[in-house]
């Protein structure tokens, strides 16, 4: 190789920064460019960089403009032609001898004469593949975060440990809170000020302790608009590699929809309570899914005793048929049934009830359960049975007479004859 200096004086200096260069990973070199381009000295790291030896640098001081990248050779030949010498890093990409990209950092100093020239440069490279690939993966990974989270209805946030500043935060933030993004990039807590004024005592204090814990969160913010959303936020704690935090992500989501559905179910349990009859869901499979009070009352039967059971045991074992082929059956082909049927209660008692059924739908229209009201008629039964039996010993008293008997509306009608009557008309 061809030495730096051949100054005696300076050969210290020299045998100095010529082990130094041969011990590093990166590449030092200096290239004259006038009179002629020729490499002045090249660190032997340039054959593990590029995969070409120092000796076909010198030997051909134009193979750089040969395996550098196509899009990169105007940085180099302004390089060359001494017009843009940065003092900043400048990035070069290289075609290793392999075919492989290789990207270079590269810093370098001209050396000029006394009227400016640039005579030669001075530089160190250093090989930045490995964190350039890593640079375009996380770059990729983030655009690809971007188009998801833009895309979303949830909002996902992301702001340092202390909420003094948010680092992201999605477009959904605006339909859901109703205020602009950056609005939350100016002033980092504003995401607390429309909290609903019910929920501030207990939700503030809480996220403001908890945000390098972690939280799952439900309360209720009031928008611009005055409408009040629902929102679920969770936050989730980032560590660096030291295991601190340093970073916090989160995500919210609006709830709004669920909540008022929660309402709306707990209000229909509350009325079904309120009925005094039994109302019974099932799964489309006859398994309990909901007992009211007035089942309760009716049966005997609370509804842990009987959440999960098939709604045969409140028949008797003859029964099943009847309930199989009578009632389920026909529900599911018609959507609706009605039938006065026996059943028995806790007490093993036996009464007369009327069933009303009705098959339950999902949005799509598919049924997903049966619901059955319920009315005791037991009493009514035997009113009816009562004079069914006074009409039967009437008409056995009627019978008996020797003298003919018969009755007629007001319309001069028959209504009844008994046989000596038939017998003389």
């Amino acid at each position: 190789m061809k030495k730096l200096e051949q100054n005696p004086s300076k050969h210290s200096s020299s045998e100095f920064f010529r082990k130094l260069a041969e011990n590093a990973n990166n590449i030092f070199y200096r290239l004259v460019l006038l009179p002629d381009m020729k490499f002045e000295y090249i660190s032997d790291s340039v054959s593990e960089v590029t995969g070409y030896t120092p000796e076909d640098h010198y030997s051909n001081p134009e193979l750089g403009f040969k395996i550098v990248h196509p899009e990169d050779i105007k940085i180099l030949q302004k390089i060359k032609d001494g017009t843009e010498i940065s003092k900043n890093a400048q990035i070069i990409r290289w075609i290793h001898k392999n075919g492989n990209i290789i990207w270079t950092e590269h810093h370098i100093i001209p050396v000029t004469d006394k009227d400016g020239n640039i005579l030669a440069i001075e530089g160190i490279a250093r090989d930045i593949t490995k964190r350039q690939k890593m640079e375009i993966i996380l770059q990729d990974s983030e655009n690809r975060f971007r188009q998801m989270a833009e895309h979303i209805h949830e909002v996902f946030w992301l702001c340092n440990r202390d909420i003094s500043k948010v680092l992201y935060i999605s477009p959904a933030y605006e339909e859901i809170w109703g205020r602009s993004c950056q609005s939350l990039y100016n002033n980092p807590k504003s995401f607390l000020d429309p909290v609903h004024p019910e929920d501030r005592d207990e939700v503030i204090p809480f996220i403001l302790n908890y945000i390098t814990k972690g939280y799952d969160k439900e309360f209720r913010i009031i928008r611009p608009d005055g409408s009040v959303r629902w929102v679920r936020d969770r936050a989730f704690p980032i560590r660096d590699e030291k295991g601190e935090i340093y970073r916090i992500a989160g995500i919210s989501t609006d709830i709004t929809g669920r909540k008022e559905a929660e309402q709306l179910l707990r209000e229909q349990s509350q009325i079904i309570d309120q009925i005094h009859d039994s109302v019974v869901t099932t799964n489309m499979e006859g398994f309990i899914t909901n007992w009211n009070m007035g089942a309760e009352k009716m049966y005997g039967y609370t509804p842990d005793e009987v959440i999960g059971k098939h709604i045969s045991f409140l028949y008797t074992p003859e029964q099943h048929h009847l309930l199989e082929n009578e009632i389920i059956a026909p529900l599911k082909k018609n959507g609706e049934h009605t039938i006065e049927v026996p059943l028995k209660n806790k007490a093993g008692r036996t009464f007369y009830v009327h069933l009303s059924l009705s098959l339950i739908k999902d949005a799509a229209g598919k049924s997903k359960s049966m619901i059955g009201y319920c009315m005791d008629i037991n009493e009514r039964k035997r009113a009816e049975l009562e004079l069914q039996l006074q009409a039967d010993r009437l008409s056995s008293i009627l019978e008996s007479f020797s003298d003919g008997f018969f009755s007629v509306d007001k319309e001069w009608r028959y209504t009844y004859i008994n046989s000596q009557a038939e017998k003389m008309l």
